[in-house]
């Protein structure tokens, strides 16, 4: 089953999507936490300045992958139909904002990697 990622900054939730404003997906649940992981992993043991910057990074953008919910679902909980470049402390990236209700919804419902022990 098609996997997605929530993002959740700054108090807000955000579909991750692509630059061309396509929804980024995985093809399974398994493999969206495991590219996750594989991402901080390589960044944080590069350098420590890369270690640094990545461990801020990802303690402002937490991700949860989670079973994509239907399409029609999915545009319901949109805040605002459209994606945007949403930066942050140390980094930047593209994800339409989720209705808060339905965003800390689908956040808890799904598996957030394991990044920062």
């Amino acid at each position: 089953m098609t996997a997605i990622t929530i993002i959740k900054t700054q108090d807000k939730f955000f579909l991750l999507t692509t630059e061309d404003n396509l929804i980024s997906a995985f093809n399974n649940v398994a493999e969206g936490v495991q590219h996750y992981q594989a991402l901080f992993n390589q960044k944080h043991y590069h350098s420590y300045e890369s270690s640094m910057s990545t461990t801020i990074f990802w303690l402002q953008v937490q991700p949860s992958v989670l079973e994509s919910p239907p399409m029609k679902e999915i545009k319901d909980a949109l805040v605002n139909g459209r994606a945007s470049r949403v930066l942050v402390t140390g980094g930047a990236f593209n994800g339409a904002e989720l209705k808060s209700e339905i965003g800390n919804k689908w956040f808890d419902a799904g598996i957030q990697p394991k990044l920062i022990s």
